[in-house]
């Protein structure tokens, strides 16, 4: 399993601290949230990748697939890939956050789509709740750890 201090280095390799000139050339004291965009995207990106080289080991048909599956989560890219309206639902099993959030209509797409946007703003607590439910791991992690 990916272990946590790989995912926390992940995190401070990609967040994005004020610019030197914004600092006046001094040391950056303060706090970084985990759920900061960069280092958000950064943490999700090696997590899914990790999950990603174990599904492709596991037949489609497995229920350790769909257990991996569930809980892969998702980066914000992929989130945003539901608003894109140029994939149709016959490509759906190309795209990984189609699979996982079981989106498998148009009619799904819609529902979910209606109430949310493709923003940051909604990602993060829809991530938290999904977390919540699918991954109590990465929940913990991004949500309870430094908060």
């Amino acid at each position: 399993m990916i272990q946590t201090q790989d995912l926390l280095k992940r995190f401070l390799d990609t967040v994005d601290l004020p610019p030197d000139e914004e600092r006046h050339n001094g040391v950056f004291l303060g706090t970084i949230s985990i759920t900061d965009k960069s280092g958000l995207d950064g943490v999700l990106s090696a997590y899914t990748t990790y999950i990603d080289k174990l599904l492709d080991s596991l037949p489609l048909s497995s229920a350790q697939y769909i257990e991996l599956l569930l809980c892969r989560c998702f980066t914000y890219d992929e989130y945003c890939q539901l608003w894109d309206m140029s994939i149709k639902p016959k490509d759906y099993d190309s795209y990984m956050i189609f699979k996982v959030l079981l989106i498998q209509t148009e009619q799904e797409r819609n529902l979910f789509t209606s109430v949310r946007e493709a923003s940051h703003e909604d990602f993060v607590p829809f991530l938290k709740r999904y977390t919540g439910v699918y991954n109590p791991y990465l929940h913990h992690l991004i949500y309870e750890t430094y908060h």
